[in-house]
């Protein structure tokens, strides 16, 4: 029969997909740097946290200035008047020191925690939806071969039905084989149109053009201790948790700030009945008897839970990601093992003899290709799960 050249394509098609030697992808980091210029969402975060920044600096500086003026008709005809003026500047010893501007200096920081952590998460998303891509690329890669191949298989037998070489069961088998086959190759086309459809709407609407087939080389940390120490103070909630209790130690320190009195200094111009003027500086003290009762007591409960947050978060980010650090050596042993076993159990060429030779028949042989395809599909699901926990795994160093 005429398609044995066609087996031998299939078999060195599925030793290059799935070799073991290492081949990177070109352009997922572009597509990722594209995304992140023009991902609207990021965009609208970005402008967000801008907004909160600015509003963060400002009622950090001295109260407005003020300034009276007093028009008086004396008694008992006024026809003679009097003239008053005043300008005062009132003083917190808060707003002089500087705390009230390291406050909105350290809130500002812990914003900008807040979008690296949003940046990461869309990033996130992308190189995942880029890996599932990957996937599907290399299946429709192997499902078009099969394709072809099979509707070749069926041509072929019925050639064989009209030469009297083969039946129209035969024939209908080979039929229905070439129908499934193209069937799943649609299902696979419209899930790799859906993948690209999102990677555009995190463009911003843009298109993006991807056709990879083999997925980029990433590998767990050698040694998970040494990587953590390196990458903790870079993860976002963590050095979120820092900053917000930096924040609640200086928010204590403003409370004692503004315990203390305000002073205000002017000057003064007074008006007198016989044309003369009076005038000289003016100070006052404002004393908080009463309004600052228990904030002290207040901003040092909320920096004591502030520290116990930063804790907490730091124990629950060092085990969560252990434990991912955990599955993605699993997962990789699991890959290894299960591409060799794939490239030792692809025997294709050895069906075909079998079939030609009339060793097994039509049937056997459609379900071990079968077989051999679902051996295949299971590797890239595999690999998929794999690339997508480091992924995650090192979401911070997007």
């Amino acid at each position: 029969m005429k398609f044995q050249n066609k087996i031998r394509v299939i078999t060195m098609l599925f030793i290059t997909l799935f070799g073991m030697g290492e081949v990177y992808s070109q352009n997922s980091a572009s597509i990722l740097k594209s995304i992140e210029q023009n991902n609207l969402l990021l965009q609208a975060y970005r402008a967000e946290t801008d907004a909160e920044i600015l509003e963060n600096r400002t009622g950090i500086t001295l109260s407005n200035p003020e300034v009276e003026f007093h028009h008086l008709w004396v008694p008992p005809t006024g026809s003679k008047t009097r003239q008053d003026i005043s300008v005062s500047q009132s003083f917190d010893i808060a707003t002089i020191s500087g705390i009230r501007r390291k406050l909105a200096g350290k809130s500002n920081e812990i914003l900008e925690e807040e979008y690296r952590e949003e940046r990461i998460a869309t990033l996130l998303a992308a190189k995942i939806t880029l890996i599932n891509l990957t996937r599907t690329n290399a299946l429709i890669k192997i499902m078009e071969q099969r394709a072809k191949d099979a509707q070749q298989l069926a041509e072929s037998y019925r050639i064989g039905v009209e030469n009297g070489h083969n039946t129209i069961i035969e024939q209908n088998k080979a039929q229905i084989n070439a129908i499934t086959i193209n069937t799943e190759l649609q299902n696979l086309k419209l899930e790799q149109q859906q993948l690209l459809t999102e990677l555009r709407f995190m463009n911003g609407g843009i298109a993006i053009e991807y056709s990879d087939t083999i997925f980029d080389n990433q590998l767990p940390p050698a040694n998970f201790d040494e990587w953590y120490k390196q990458i903790e103070e870079q993860l976002p909630l963590y050095a979120a948790a820092q900053k917000a209790t930096e924040l609640s130690s200086k928010q204590v320190s403003l409370s004692r700030m503004e315990g203390l009195p305000e002073i205000s200094a002017g000057y003064m111009s007074e008006g007198l009945r016989k044309g003369d003027k009076a005038h000289g500086i003016t100070l006052g003290i404002s004393i908080p008897l009463w309004a600052n009762k228990n904030n002290i007591k207040q901003a040092k409960a909320a920096e004591h839970a502030s520290r116990l947050h930063e804790k907490s978060v730091e124990q629950q980010l060092y085990y969560t990601l252990y434990s991912q650090y955990e599955k993605c050596k699993t997962l990789n042993m699991n890959v290894v093992m299960l591409r060799k076993g794939v490239n030792e159990a692809n025997h294709s060429a050895k069906l075909y003899k079998a079939l030609t030779a009339g060793q097994i028949s039509l049937t056997d042989y459609i379900v071990e290709m079968q077989m051999i395809y679902d051996m295949f599909t299971q590797l890239f699901t595999l690999e998929c799960e794999y690339q997508t926990a480091v992924a995650e795994l090192r979401a911070v160093e997007l």
